[in-house]
């Protein structure tokens, strides 16, 4: 970003981002198993069950979310800052 003068602000951001991916991955892969079995999706009602685990899936990731802001005071640069910026 032009001019962005707090790049420790970035990092957490780009935190965030990073946190989101990681969900969007299990996220991918539930609806990978879902697919394998589209042939009865609507039979089984499997487009509930989907919502519902999708439901589990994006209330984890907010309270992950939540919690890292917490756990770094709202953007201030700490340890577990750092350390949440290695996991991958």
């Amino acid at each position: 970003m032009k001019g962005y003068k707090k790049p420790h602000l970035l990092a957490h951001e780009k935190i965030h981002f990073d946190i989101s991916e990681r969900f969007k991955r299990r996220l991918n892969e539930l609806c990978d198993e879902y697919r394998a079995d589209c042939d009865t999706f609507v039979e089984k009602n499997y487009q509930e069950a989907l919502q519902h685990d999708f439901d589990i899936i994006y209330d984890e990731m907010d309270k992950y979310q939540r919690e890292y802001d917490g756990d770094t005071s709202n953007r201030i640069i700490s340890f577990k800052q750092k350390k949440m910026g290695r996991i991958r």
